[in-house]
Parts: structure tokens; C-alpha cells; sequence
């Protein structure tokens, strides 16, 4: 299961589990890391129009063929042609893509609001951290510097 899975190295990128999820780290340090989240906007898969931008009336619908072959079972739409002469006009699902700081295991959404909530964050101090270090929120780098912070 994933939940055996801790790390995987796919070429240069480095991913970790957290929380039952593989996320992409994007920084580290002694103090803990930066990880990214990408996940696939399935709502554009049940838009009217069709599934992955195929027309409504080649979705697969009003099946007129099934063939069982031994456990398997292959079902054949009326559209199965149109379908496969259209496969290369489909669309790429939306990515929305989530930047957290984990530190000692424990994600928290990268954004200010989230971190300075956190318990034992002096409101006043970091606001002023965050100003005189300049924190650009979506530089993993900088993102380091908001945990050398909270891990002090």
C-alpha cells in the first residue's frame, strides 16, 4: 500500500509521503522541507460537453456490444470509432498546485495565514520577520527561511 511507500526518486525529483499522499519536495533543510501538491481538477471530467473535452455524443453511452472473455468483460460503444479518430483533440485536466512547509512530519499550507496560526507563532514578530526578509511565498527557498523561523 502507500502507506509502506516513504520516499521515491523518479529521475531528479524526490517525492515523500505525507499523509497517505506522495508529494514532490522541493527544498530542504535540517529543519524540515517544502513540498508541492499537484492535483487533476476532475470536475472538468463531468462538464456537458463530455469527458475530456469529447462532445456530449461521444461519450460512452448506449452500449451495443459485450463479449465476456473468461473474467474480463469488454464493452464496445456505437461512438467506439468516433471516439478513438477524436482521442488526440482531448483536453489536459486544470492542475491546481498546493506548496506546504512540513516540519517534524506536520504539513501546513504554505500560505501566511495558515503559518502564522500556528501555535507558538508570535503574530507581531513574524509579520515583521516576513517583511524584512521579503518571503515570496512560492520560492521554496524562501519557504526555508519561514521554517528556520518556526523551528527557532
Amino acid at each position: 500500500t502507500i502507506s509502506d511507500v516513504l520516499s521515491v526518486t523518479i529521475g531528479e525529483d524526490e517525492f515523500t509521503n505525507i499523509g497517505g499522499k506522495m508529494v514532490k519536495v522541493l527544498a530542504q533543510s535540517e529543519k524540515g522541507f517544502v513540498v508541492e501538491e499537484r492535483l487533476a481538477d476532475y470536475s472538468a471530467v463531468v462538464r456537458n460537453d463530455g469527458a475530456y473535452g469529447g462532445s456530449n455524443s461521444n461519450s460512452a453511452k448506449g452500449f451495443s456490444y459485450d463479449e465476456n472473455y473468461g473474467n474480463y468483460s469488454y464493452l464496445i460503444t456505437n461512438n467506439y470509432e468516433d471516439l478513438l479518430s477524436q482521442k488526440d483533440d482531448a483536453e489536459e485536466l486544470p492542475m491546481t498546485i498546493q506548496r506546504y512547509i512540513v516540519i517534524n512530519g506536520m504539513p501546513t499550507l504554505a500560505i501566511r495565514k495558515n503559518v502564522a496560526a500556528l501555535d507558538g507563532i508570535d503574530k507581531k514578530d513574524f509579520s515583521k520577520k516576513k517583511k524584512k526578509e521579503k518571503i515570496d511565498w512560492k520560492d521554496p527557498q524562501d519557504l526555508l527561511k519561514v521554517i528556520d523561523y518556526i523551528a527557532e
